[in-house]
């Protein structure tokens, strides 16, 4: 009787736990996600869509400082020169409308283009982050 006991107490814990069919049939299709981690020191985490279009990208707000650097260095401007070149002004489309929320500590500012919108928030541990988020209708 003992031991018929103890093997149900230790099975168990092995009856309750949550598998990959269980959260899928709660909440749907988990995200695709990545995450490059760049030779200049910083992570590009990036959301895909249901069609494998990118839906979201995350970086720093700050590049990280070169190696051998000397004189001068804006770490934000360089930022904002590698999120240029990754998604061109082409890509954004026209600038509709530009702006920032306060609240407490905790700010976010946003630019709000045709097909694309960059919001840079500070998050709590994770300093001042830039996410660019794509309107495609895969990505809602």
């Amino acid at each position: 009787m003992r031991l018929a006991l103890g093997c149900l107490l230790l099975a168990l814990p092995a009856l309750a736990q949550l598998d990959s069919a269980a959260l899928r049939a709660k909440f749907g299709a988990p995200l695709h996600r990545e995450t490059f981690h760049l030779p200049r020191g910083f992570d590009l985490i990036v959301d895909y869509g249901a069609e494998n279009q990118v839906c979201k990208l995350e970086v720093p707000a700050e590049m990280p400082l070169p190696e051998g650097a000397s004189g001068p260095y804006d770490p934000k401007q360089d930022m904002q020169a590698f999120l240029l070149n990754l998604v061109p002004a082409s890509m954004r489309g026209k600038e509709v409308t530009r702006g920032m929320w306060v609240v407490g500590g905790f700010s976010v500012s946003h630019i709000i283009y045709e097909h694309v919108t960059i919001l840079t928030s500070n998050v709590v541990g994770r300093g001042e982050i830039i996410t660019v988020q794509f309107s495609n209708t895969n990505c809602h």
